[in-house]
């Protein structure tokens, strides 16, 4: 298949997919994932027990290797906050952000429009090539694969705030929100549907 976009797949230092585009740069394919989440925990030391405990309550953690359709919304990080968000961001490396709110709809859209590639050989970690086959498995279009429907809502920047995108399930947050049209507004100071995914703007090697 032909891309308008010329979209490759390369791996974030946690072994997760990042979709590069010359037109967007580096694109998280899937929201964080409470895997890529722990290793920046135990690498950094920012975060105690007890805190890290707290966030579990809200959602608590799944086995990537057993997950299914019915409980997937596990296997990411939820209840932080956009500036605990960009806290990872930093740590992952130079140039990752939250995106804004136009480049999270934009990417959807071109989601929706090209489609993804296939699977890499080798560039994902063990974790994350288990997890792409078993959400291709039961997701009917590139939108829901990528999480961007049924997924969370996440953080985007919008001007100088942060408000969130995204239409998680029914079952797991009930909404009526339309992420192309609607912008989500908490005032909880952890929302358990609430994640987050990064983008890196330099595309100038993708």
């Amino acid at each position: 298949m032909k891309y308008k976009y010329n979209m490759k797949i390369y791996a974030d230092k946690t072994g997760f997919p990042l979709v590069g585009t010359r037109e967007f740069g580096l694109f998280h394919l899937w929201p964080i994932t409470k895997i890529q989440f722990e290793r920046f925990i135990s690498e950094t030391n920012n975060f105690g027990d007890k805190w890290y405990d707290s966030i579990l309550k809200l959602n608590p953690r799944i086995s990537w290797k057993f997950f299914d359709r019915n409980n997937y919304e596990g296997l990411f990080i939820t209840g932080i906050t956009h500036q605990e968000a960009l806290s990872f961001a930093y740590w992952l490396g130079e140039g990752f952000d939250l995106p804004s709110l136009d480049e999270w709809r934009n990417f959807s859209q071109m989601l929706s429009t090209e489609g993804l590639p296939e699977l890499p050989a080798s560039e994902l970690s063990e974790h994350a090539a288990h997890i792409w086959r078993k959400l291709k498995g039961f997701s009917e279009t590139p939108t829901k694969f990528a999480l961007m429907q049924d997924g969370l809502a996440e953080w985007v920047r919008k001007g100088n705030r942060y408000v969130g995108l995204g239409h998680p399930r029914q079952c797991f947050h009930a909404n009526a929100w339309d992420p192309l049209n609607d912008e989500i507004i908490t005032f909880e100071k952890r929302a358990s549907h609430f994640g987050f995914r990064l983008i890196k703007r330099q595309a100038n090697d993708y």
